[in-house]
């Protein structure tokens, strides 16, 4: 049981901190790019649209694809979009980072309020009262 838990854990685990990774990741790559290419800022309902629209031509896109369009850009531009995917990069780490932290210390939080001794089942008696259970107690008479 113990075993079957910390494999689902590990699992959910992978698959959060990874969504967040990934996400944090296309929304400063989208907020870059676009800051660079038009000198402003998108709003968070634009971002969240280009963002699934960089991610479906990620995944569409072979290496040869993705590596001509950044060869057919300006060294300068070239630059600054490797910059950009950097603190991306570094800014998704971070955010990630954080989440990890925070669960491991309301894990340790939580973790505090369990028992320290495993508690007894009623079945289980103690060795004196089970030297007591065959002695009668002498009436007075």
């Amino acid at each position: 049981m113990i075993n079957s838990l910390s494999q689902l854990g590990y699992a959910f685990g992978t698959a959060v901190a990874g969504s967040v990774q990934l996400s944090q990741f296309y929304a400063s790559v989208v907020d870059g790019v676009t800051l660079l290419a038009t000198g402003t800022t998108v709003s968070s309902d634009e971002r969240r649209e280009l963002t699934v629209k960089l991610e479906d031509g990620l995944e569409t896109a072979t290496e040869a694809q993705q590596q001509a369009f950044v060869n057919g850009l300006e060294p300068e531009v070239q630059r600054q979009v490797r910059e950009i995917i950097q603190n991306a990069m570094v800014t998704a780490q971070q955010s990630v980072l954080v989440i990890l932290v925070v669960f491991v210390l309301f894990t340790l939080v939580v973790a505090s309020f369990l028992p320290l001794r495993k508690p007894r089942r009623e079945s289980e008696s103690t060795p004196a009262t089970r030297s007591d259970e065959g002695v009668s107690e002498p009436s007075g008479e």
